[in-house]
């Protein structure tokens, strides 16, 4: 219905991005007082705003190497994965995409609070844990917390020292996705939900 991947492509996602030498950025999106749409515009209210709200996120994250998810947790949650473009700013970078996200969720009628997990790469080669294990995890965590914070807002902001740093700079190093999992035809992996 809103032609994103699904929830099973995001864990094989993460998985194959395991040994990156980029921060693993997942937003998680949860559109706010989603059953309202159900209740006045019945089912087809729900589908209309779901389709609306990827959209709007598709139109924030264009990047081909960007990977948006709707999950079926609740049905209306979606998942934003892609590498940092500067491994310094990661978080005030992943802060800005974000707020961008909710205030066309927003202008688009369907706001959402949005939970933030970043997974830095480790010096270590061998390591013991997985990197991107907790980041779901973690993400919603910190969706929860915006929720409880008033909604339609993004958890955490970054520290005081980010937020003031220079804007988004892109880095020609930092390999897209599709660089990463070059034996995965892009067409191939979509499947519409």
């Amino acid at each position: 219905m809103t032609g994103l991947r699904n929830g099973r492509l995001l864990e094989q996602d993460l998985k194959l991005l395991e040994r990156t030498k980029s921060a693993i950025i997942f937003l998680l999106v949860d559109l706010d007082d989603f059953r309202r749409f159900n209740v006045e515009g019945y089912q087809e209210g729900g589908n209309r705003a779901l389709i609306r709200a990827a959209e709007r996120l598709r139109g924030v994250f264009k990047r081909g190497s960007d990977r948006i998810y709707r999950l079926h947790t609740a049905g209306d949650e979606f998942g934003i994965l892609f590498l940092a473009r500067n491994l310094q700013h990661a978080q005030r970078d992943a802060y800005r995409l974000a707020e961008k996200a909710r205030v066309a969720l927003e202008e688009g009628c369907t706001p959402g609070s949005f939970g933030i997990a970043i997974s830095y790469p480790s010096p270590v080669d061998d390591l013991k844990l997985s990197r991107t294990a907790c980041l779901v995890r973690r993400a919603t965590k910190h969706k929860d917390i915006a929720k409880r914070n008033g909604k339609n807002r993004v958890h955490p902001k970054p520290r005081p020292r980010e937020a003031s740093a220079s804007p988004i700079v892109s880095a020609p190093t930092v390999p897209t996705i599709p660089e990463l999992m070059p034996d995965l035809p892009t067409d191939d992996r979509l499947r519409a939900i």
